[in-house]
């Protein structure tokens, strides 16, 4: 149960404190890449001259400025088919790592759109074989939420044997 709990209570990181996160890095790294079988990597940018243009992305990186940790999920297609999977995997072990550090976290879509890919891939001299999934803002959240559901019956539907 207190995983179920956990998983309640993630975060959106929509604004951070300026607080410091380092010393929890490693172990978020290490949940991120702890889901993956195939190359997928993440990397990490606390460089406030290459956040801001991540947050200029799209409509809902803005988040990146203000997050003091930026991660990028990758893959490689050339050393799996199943890179948006195992990556999809790697981002969902982030953002649960985040919540058992008290962190918040968001994630920001690039991966299919060509153009958010391209403007990512140039910021962050990403070369050529890595596809860029998606970014990961990071931050001790600006608000504190309550644990939340999202479950509704009526959207659930069941199989009667």
């Amino acid at each position: 149960m207190e995983n179920i709990a956990m998983l309640k209570k993630m975060v959106c990181l929509l604004s951070c404190q300026p607080r410091n996160m380092t010393f929890r890095l490693p172990a978020a790294l290490d949940c991120l890449l702890s889901a993956v079988e195939a190359k997928a990597v993440g990397i990490y940018w606390r460089d406030a001259a290459r956040r801001r243009p991540l947050a200029e992305t799209h409509q809902w990186s803005y988040m990146c400025v203000s997050a003091p940790v930026v991660f990028a999920v990758l893959g490689d297609p050339g050393a799996s088919d199943h890179w948006v999977s195992d990556c999809s995997a790697a981002t969902e072990n982030l953002l649960l790592a985040a919540a058992g550090l008290d962190l918040g976290a968001v994630w920001v879509g690039i991966y299919p759109r060509v153009p958010r890919e391209s403007s990512v891939r140039h910021v962050l001299n990403i070369p050529e074989r890595w596809r860029v999934l998606c970014l990961i803002a990071v931050g001790h959240p600006a608000e504190n939420k309550s644990p939340r559901t999202r479950y509704e019956a009526n959207k659930v539907y069941q199989e009667h044997l």
